[in-house]
């Protein structure tokens, strides 16, 4: 199995093979080399993919995937325990939604 199978495995959503392929790219892992198991880097390219996923514009509801809120929870605490093992900031945690209110009188 290549380090690529191993993260789409892994995740179990959809993402480009892009998405997967950079996310494993910045960790240092060579995507068509083999799994060795994992670790540190494995882990951190896992919760980028989740990062990836959970920040994507487009709705996850095709060819039988969907991704609920509690699939989103479940996601997100997946990622924030990776990101806390290693002792590093998750992207997600300062991703706050905002709004602005224009008075057009």
């Amino acid at each position: 199995m290549t380090n690529l199978e191993a993260i789409k495995g892994r995740l179990g959503y959809p993402l480009t093979a892009d998405s997967f392929n950079i996310a494993l790219i910045n960790q240092g892992i060579i995507p068509g080399d083999t799994y060795p198991g994992e670790s540190r880097s494995s882990d951190l390219a896992y919760a980028n993919s989740i990062v990836t996923l959970l920040t994507s514009p487009q709705s996850i509801d095709e060819g039988g995937f969907r991704l609920t809120k509690s699939n989103v929870d479940e996601l997100k605490s997946i990622a924030q325990g990776i990101f806390d093992k290693y002792g590093l900031l998750n992207p997600i945690s300062s991703l706050k939604p905002t709004a602005t209110f224009v008075r057009r009188w």
